[in-house]
């Protein structure tokens, strides 16, 4: 076989290989990793509470102090994601329960206790990332809500406010597939929470908290990699 027909071949055979491997790697193809899918799962992470609790008159004039305190958190989510190319779009929303809770000490003529509890937090967000083969980099958008109770003591009495309070929150993570159809993922979520008031004896007390949650999730994909 001459030289050049031996080369001619080679080059081809090595080409076809590229193409073939180009093409599998594209979502959609046969054999291709894809995103695209409903999914269901669960998580199980940390909590701090941050922001500060204000008056107008109750301690002395504008004051505030700093809240600052950890939790446990744990839950459930659902989502859908769609692979184009190598981005990945979706929608999640999760419920969690939330063991958090801060005392914020104040001194008028006797000492009292300005405590802000949460109980469970859902949020409702968009999420947008970049895949590489079976894993996801991306970052998280969207509302959040929680049941937040703030409570005032001082002298023998104690006055109490209990709302669903709402946010903005905001976050990123990463994710993994590691079998056919189930991923995990590590997230961290900051949640702005809208401010909580309650009336004591004339003054109004004020929490104006902010969540950061630090945690790791599991998710079954119903479309086992294979896209829907």
């Amino acid at each position: 076989m001459p030289i050049s027909r031996f080369l001619l071949g080679s080059v081809s055979l090595a080409a076809l290989g590229m193409t073939q491997a180009a093409v599998a790697d594209e979502p959609g193809a046969p054999g291709a990793f894809d995103w695209s899918g409903p999914y269901v799962g669960g998580n199980l992470g940390g909590a701090i509470l941050d922001g500060d609790v204000s008056n107008g008159a109750f301690i002395i004039p504008g004051s505030q102090q700093d809240l600052n305190s950890g939790g446990f958190t744990g839950g459930a989510q659902i989502g859908w994601n769609q692979q184009t190319g190598q981005f990945v779009f979706g929608a999640e929303s999760d419920f969690n329960f939330l063991n958090i809770e801060d005392d914020a000490l104040f001194q008028t003529k006797t000492p009292g206790v300005v405590e802000t509890d949460f109980d469970w937090f859902a949020t409702v967000r968009g999420r947008a990332g970049v895949a590489v083969d079976q894993t996801l980099i991306y970052a998280t958008l969207g509302l959040a809500i929680a049941d937040a109770e703030i409570s005032v003591s001082n002298s023998g009495a104690t006055v109490s406010d209990k709302e669903t309070t709402l946010g903005v929150v905001v976050g990123g993570g990463v994710e993994h597939w590691f079998t056919d159809a189930m991923s995990g993922k590590l997230e961290y979520l900051y949640a702005d929470m809208q401010r909580i008031d309650v009336g004591f004896i004339g003054p109004q007390v004020s929490a104006s908290p902010q969540l950061h949650i630090f945690r790791a999730g599991i998710n079954y994909h119903f479309c086992w990699g294979l896209g829907c």
